[in-house]
């Protein structure tokens, strides 16, 4: 393929403390590529995964999935 491929990670937790609650977390996952078609044309796609413990309620685990895209020019 024309232009460069990128390859990207990331990873991020978020704590939150409560005096009368235990700790509660998010947990975000990344993975994604960005093609840069040339120096004015770049795409991206991702797959992001939050897994959340006890942020409304104590034992309350949620997940969610998310897979994005964009398309930047840049004149």
């Amino acid at each position: 393929p024309r232009g460069a491929v990128e390859l990207v990670a990331k990873y991020d937790r978020i704590r939150f403390a409560a005096d009368d609650r235990p700790d509660e977390t998010v947990d975000g996952w990344l993975a994604g590529v960005n093609w840069y078609v040339n120096e004015h044309l770049r795409m991206m796609l991702n797959y992001i995964r939050v897994d959340s413990d006890g942020l409304t309620a104590p034992g309350d685990d949620r997940t969610a999935d998310v897979v994005s895209t964009r398309l930047q020019f840049v004149f």
